[in-house]
């Protein structure tokens, strides 16, 4: 049991990180468009040509109202979709939304430096330097954003996780129990077996030796058999063998073993 929550979170956390790289591209994409319908279509209008702004360096007036637009558009799509698929997370979506953008704070800053450094740096590789200067600064921000909306925006209160590990503890030990209890007693003596008494005759167990590889469908039959939840019926079938009925009619219990056949796994009567 473990080892099998173990799989599912690093499955988990590998459809986070792809979830977020989706997201991260189509925010990108939004970026890039937004800015240059704002730049060729309203500011060439509204701007003189020449306007220029120092922030960090001398940049065009137009092309820094154009990029700070489409990044803050970029941020809102980009914690709109994360924050619903990717980390399930924050309750307070207005402190989360605070927090995204103020990794941008520092970040905005630093990209400008970044890319003029760069490209100043390699000037004499010509229209390289800015790929190199634009990729490079790309790939940091997607690894330093991914770290911070996962461990800062996103990030479970210690109350959560405590309740969290805590539910799987509980998991793990229910799940040891039915194992222990569906065991075999092998206490009782050999005269009982040999002498069944009427209850048995007419009785019997159901015990789920393997459940084959549709697993979904026999979830779905022991539910219904066994009158679970689907959490207790996933445990029934990761510990096999087990029983999963007692003390049913023969021909109950018969019909339930030929309907697990039939789904692809192996049972038997006891």
């Amino acid at each position: 049991m473990e080892e099998n929550r173990k799989n599912k979170i690093n499955k988990q956390e590998v459809l986070q990180a792809v979830k977020f790289t989706l997201f991260s591209l189509s925010a990108g994409v939004i970026q890039m468009v937004s800015a240059l319908v704002l730049k060729l279509v309203i500011l060439e209008k509204c701007i003189p040509q020449g306007a220029t702004v120092h922030f960090i360096t001398d940049l065009a007036l137009d092309t820094f109202i154009a990029d700070t637009v489409g990044l803050a558009l970029s941020i809102l799509w980009n914690f709109t979709f994360n924050r619903k698929f990717t980390f399930k997370s924050a309750s307070n979506v207005p402190i989360a939304m605070l927090l995204a953008f103020a990794f941008y704070v520092p970040f905005y800053p630093f990209q400008i430096w970044y890319i003029d450094a760069v490209e100043k740096s390699l000037v004499n590789i010509g229209d390289w330097a800015f790929v190199i200067a634009q990729g490079t600064c790309m790939l940091i921000n997607f690894v330093l954003e991914f770290v911070w909306q996962k461990f800062i925006v996103f990030r479970k209160p210690k109350s959560a996780e405590a309740q969290d590990n805590e539910q799987t503890a509980q998991d793990c030990a229910d799940a040891a129990e039915i194992a222990e209890n569906s065991a075999p007693d092998t206490t009782q003596n050999e005269e009982r077996k040999d002498e069944p008494t009427l209850s048995q005759k007419l009785t019997a167990d159901v015990v789920l030796v393997n459940p084959g590889s549709n697993k979904i469908a026999v979830i779905k039959i022991i539910r219904s058999a066994a009158e679970c939840d689907l959490e207790r019926a996933k445990q029934l079938v990761e510990s096999t063998p087990v029983t999963i009925a007692t003390g049913r009619l023969k021909d109950e219990a018969q019909l339930l073993v030929d309907k697990l056949t039939k789904a692809g796994a192996t049972a038997e009567l006891k």
